[in-house]
């Protein structure tokens, strides 16, 4: 019976909860994690500035910025990529003077809906494009020009015959402001070589480097029209070129034959 108490007490005892003084708070346990933080203000020398030397964003009479607009690019209703190409050509012809419009950037993006598939947005495409050739000097469209002739080339070679009739606007306007770009001898071998694509057609497997008249292009024209405003084109491309010293021999691999 005395040990049974014995070991009731030690056990008790062990367990007893401990009484803290009033006013004593508890202690920490050693394995406790403080999430005590402080914060402190941070001054921004620009949120000192007026708001009078802060150039006011270009807007559309929508409320639309330049980056919306951009965005509204890649929508895949065709009513909405016409409406923002709209509103680049309203933002580019009432702030032609604004330097803070950063005409290289909106031209990288447009110059994609020169193959698309809806009429009106290729159309909406070209009227921003000259808006932007109009302003943009030709040294600073120099490092994007072979963007902008890529995407040309693949509406000159595109499947679609509507695609392909408008793509000879975006020529006109190459033709019309940057005509020493067009006509390097690069740009040009490639572009007389999509001239060439554009009017005929090879005429078999067996015969690769014999090419034919292509007769049936377009309901909407006839083949001899369409012919006419390609060879218009070439001939400004020939016009454009400078002489060639006849003693200088190019080799054609792909030669043509009528």
């Amino acid at each position: 019976m005395g040990k049974t108490s014995r070991r009731t007490k030690a056990k008790k005892k062990d367990f007893n909860k401990v009484k803290l003084k009033v006013g004593k708070k508890k202690p920490a346990a050693e394995n406790s994690t403080s999430t005590a933080f402080k914060s402190q203000s941070v001054y921004i020398p620009e949120q000192l500035q007026s708001q009078e030397n802060i150039p006011a964003e270009l807007l559309t009479h929508r409320k639309q910025s330049v980056d919306d607009l951009l965005s509204h690019l890649n929508h895949f209703s065709p009513t909405f990529r016409c409406q923002a190409l709209n509103g680049l050509k309203e933002i580019l012809s009432n702030h032609q003077s604004n330097k803070s419009i950063d005409g290289m950037k909106i031209c990288e993006r447009v110059i994609r809906s020169v193959t698309d598939v809806d009429s009106q947005v290729r159309k909406a495409s070209t009227s921003v494009l000259w808006h932007i050739f109009s302003v943009v000097p030709e040294r600073q469209i120099s490092p994007s020009f072979p963007l902008i002739l890529s995407h040309l080339f693949c509406a000159m070679s595109h499947i679609s015959k509507d695609v392909q009739r408008d793509s000879l606007k975006v020529v006109d306007l190459c033709f019309e402001f940057f005509p020493n770009l067009v006509c390097s001898d690069e740009n040009r071998l490639n572009l007389l070589q999509h001239f060439i694509e554009l009017i005929s057609s090879k005429q078999g497997e067996r015969l690769a480097n014999s090419r034919v008249l292509a007769m049936n292009l377009s309901k909407k024209e006839s083949a001899i029209a369409w012919r006419i405003k390609v060879l218009t084109r070439l001939s400004a491309l020939l016009k454009n070129t400078p002489t060639v010293d006849p003693t200088n021999t190019v080799n054609f691999d792909n030669k043509v034959n009528w």
